[in-house]
């Protein structure tokens, strides 16, 4: 299965949630959709495609932002602050569009287990 159909069926099942506005009531994302999350997610297929999109623009090659977020390494290294600052409300700043629900319980999760590259 290539890294985008990974990407897809990862993140499309609760991204139709959110856009159609349903609530998930007292459930956690997790819960909601248990299959979703019944694996780690990796490196390679979840957390970059996500980071690509939402925080390389300030945290890539030319980073004016603090942490570079350039690869692998690097973002495993910062992890714990990278979700510390998405849990926070301190990233994006400036009132940029964020994270959904779902690519923010992907990446918490990720933080706490990050062995998972590919």
């Amino acid at each position: 299965m290539t890294d985008l159909l990974r990407t897809c069926r990862t993140v499309l099942p609760l991204a139709v949630l959110w856009l159609t506005g349903c609530g998930l009531g007292d459930k956690t994302i997790a819960e909601a959709d248990p299959e979703l999350f019944a694996t780690p997610p990796t490196y390679s297929a979840t957390i970059d495609p996500i980071l690509e999109q939402s925080c390389r623009p300030c945290h890539g090659e030319d980073s004016p932002g603090g942490i570079r977020m350039r690869d692998y390494e690097e973002v495993k290294l910062h992890r714990q602050a990278i979700a510390e600052a998405v849990r926070d409300g301190s990233m994006p700043p400036g009132g940029a569009e964020g994270l959904n629900a779902v690519e923010k319980e992907l990446l918490f999760r990720w933080a706490e287990n990050p062995i998972n590259k590919q």
